[in-house]
């Protein structure tokens, strides 16, 4: 069972879907897929010039994916796109995992935390010791 600050406890299944699959996105992705239960899913959103993922449903628009509807959004993109990505989340109603460091741009955080007020977003601090 997962949490969910809308749905509450009881919500049974969860979509999940990383954005980014270098190092850091690969793992989430992999510590993901070790935790799945039946009737969760899984997806990766990565560059178009690159391959798609056997066992993982991947798509190479975020447009496209942000149509499926899912739960929670995973950025572990360069930093300079966390925001802007991590926007389009925010507007089609995802919770957020956003790796560090947030953004660059401090002035545009407040609009972020605005579109996200109802929904989790998190800052991942995955190898919290190296430098951001």
């Amino acid at each position: 069972m997962w949490f969910n600050k809308e749905k509450g406890l009881n919500q049974k299944t969860m979509k999940f879907l990383v954005i980014g699959y270098g190092s850091i996105g690969q793992r989430h992705a992999n510590n993901i897929k070790n935790l799945l239960k039946e009737g969760d899913s899984l997806a990766v959103c990565r560059q178009p010039r690159e391959e798609e993922i056997k066992g993982i449903k991947t798509y190479f628009d975020l447009k496209d994916a942000l149509r499926d509807k899912f739960d929670v959004a995973i950025i572990a993109t360069p930093t300079n796109t966390h925001l802007p990505i991590a926007m389009q989340c925010a507007k089609a109603g995802l919770n957020l995992l956003i790796e560090k460091p947030l953004s660059h741009n401090d002035s545009k955080l407040k609009d972020l935390l605005k579109l996200a007020q109802k929904k989790t977003v998190m800052i991942g601090c995955n190898m919290r010791f190296e430098p951001g």
